[in-house]
């Protein structure tokens, strides 16, 4: 007897595709923050050498000796459950450099604040002070805290605008290269790394226009050669136009992207500047919860749905 063929709503299709979309979302979702644990492992690691460098005296020949030796692990163990070979460049830099990206430090009595945000309230030499007694007399301690807080800030914040926090990045990189190489007075680093501190704390150089009034059309901005003219007409036409619930449904993200090319009149662009609005909060719409739009006899089948 053979099998009689089901007859689909017209909209069926669409549905299938949006939901085959959010599964491969949810996949990529638990990868990452897989890779996000293993960040804080290495912030981890990083901050217990410097308490032992600090209390047990442990020289650079003991580091080297503990990196070349927990290399080969890390590296085996990169790979174990998940394929991260999409992160591994990121995650060689952090391994390469975790000695120096310890995780950002509380600072007593301003519970709550991180340092950056300490150094741009209070100004650099208060928030020195507020260091513990084992940092604030080591120069080369207070440096390399405040780098490491800095670090931490570029990566999380690195999506929301990649042409920002890169070029926020060279700088960082340039301000380390010239402490170590005793190529600035240290007075001269500490200002010049608070003037870095300001920037990344804003997400925005104090050069840019005043019309770039939120963080989406700031990232715009940035991430199409700082043409205000162009950020302004996709953040109006994104900003009109987007659908309800349009993150993680493939057809209402078709939609983003045809209003996109509108503009950019190249599928590449397209795709770039596409995960850059992804990740704008005000352009994602705040409307009813998506399954409430469905027949409660629809939700208690999708609950079924075996992944």
């Amino acid at each position: 007897m053979s099998k009689q063929k089901v007859l689909l709503p017209v909209e069926y299709g669409d549905w299938l595709a949006s939901i085959k979309q959010r599964i491969a979302g949810a996949r990529q979702r638990i990868a990452l923050a897989a890779n996000e644990e293993q960040i804080r492992l290495y912030h981890d690691i990083g901050l217990e050498i410097l308490q032992r460098q600090d209390i047990q005296g442990w020289g650079a020949k003991v580091i080297d000796q503990l990196s070349a030796d927990l290399r080969e692990t890390i590296r085996k163990a990169s790979g174990e459950t998940l394929d991260l070979k999409a992160y591994e460049a990121d995650m060689r830099h952090l391994i390469d450099t975790y000695i120096e990206a310890a995780e950002p430090r509380t600072i007593s009595p301003f519970a709550g604040m991180s340092l950056l945000e300490l150094i741009v309230k209070t100004g650099i030499g208060n928030a020195i002070a507020a260091q513990p007694e084992g940092i604030r007399g080591n120069k080369d301690a207070v440096a390399e805290t405040i780098e490491n807080n800095v670090r931490s800030k570029i990566i999380k914040s690195h999506l929301n605008n990649p042409a920002f926090y890169e070029k926020m990045s060279q700088l960082l990189h340039e301000i380390i290269v010239a402490r170590k190489s005793k190529a600035i007075e240290y007075e001269h680093y500490l200002q010049t790394i608070a003037d870095l501190v300001q920037r990344v704390e804003a997400g925005f150089g104090a050069d840019t226009p005043k019309t770039l009034n939120s963080p989406g059309k700031r990232a715009l901005y940035d991430n199409l050669g700082q043409d205000e003219g162009l950020a302004l007409r996709i953040d109006e036409v994104i900003s009109k136009n987007r659908p309800e619930g349009w993150r993680g449904f493939l057809p209402k993200e078709q939609k983003i992207k045809e209003l996109l090319h509108g503009e950019l009149h190249d599928i590449g662009e397209v795709e770039r500047v596409f995960r850059i609005i992804f990740e704008q909060k005000e352009y994602r719409w705040l409307g009813g919860l998506i399954l409430g739009k469905f027949p409660l006899a629809w939700c208690g089948r999708i609950s079924k749905i075996s992944i």
